[in-house]
């Protein structure tokens, strides 16, 4: 009868306590497209999350984060909506076929697009001395951003500072670059 009712502890003690064991073993991350958090405003992002450590496959999925930001609530996948600068957290928690949980988060950085206005200008002894003189661009770059200048959308070699001066008639447009390495392109503007 001992030997019984040590075998139904066992069982009753393994049935309900066994899941610690496993549960320590089971966990989460969360994996982003590039491998990066920090990303430009409206860039492709997609958040994945994966069982780690020899865990099962997740079987049930959760996301939890900013309203409007992921489409798809059910899946191991999320799309992140890019649209809006900020600093946002991401949760999912993930079920296996045993019911067992895990919750993982993540911090993502989105970053603004640089703004480019370019401006047209030509001094006042150029539009004395020559006639229909071609105008100087400018485009004022915040701490941190960098330019390059394009003529009928292919760069122009060494063409990387704020003021340019055109050489020839054509579509002209700045590209600006920001620390984050978001970039932005200015309106063309038709240079004649």
């Amino acid at each position: 009868m001992r030997k019984k009712i040590r075998a139904i502890f066992t069982l009753v003690f393994f049935t309900c306590f066994g899941f610690q064991t496993h549960a320590g073993d089971f966990s989460c991350q969360i994996e982003t497209t590039g491998g990066q958090t920090t990303v430009c405003q409206g860039k492709s992002l997609v958040l994945t999350a994966a069982s780690i450590n020899g865990s099962l496959p997740f079987e049930k999925h959760h996301w939890e984060g900013p309203e409007g930001f992921f489409s798809e609530k059910d899946q191991f996948y999320i799309r992140i909506n890019t649209e809006t600068p900020g600093n946002y957290e991401f949760s999912y928690t993930g079920w296996d076929a045993d019911n067992f949980q895990s919750t993982c988060q993540l911090n993502i950085s989105i970053m603004p697009l640089p703004s480019v206005n370019v401006e047209q200008k030509t001094g006042f002894f150029r539009r004395i001395f020559h006639r229909n003189p071609m105008p100087d661009l400018l485009v004022e770059l915040q701490e941190g951003e960098s330019v390059q200048w394009f003529r009928e959308g292919k760069s122009i070699p060494q063409a990387v500072y704020e003021k340019y001066r055109p050489q020839k008639p054509g579509a002209y447009k700045a590209r600006t670059t920001c620390a984050a390495g978001c970039t932005a392109f200015s309106q063309s503007i038709l240079i004649e």
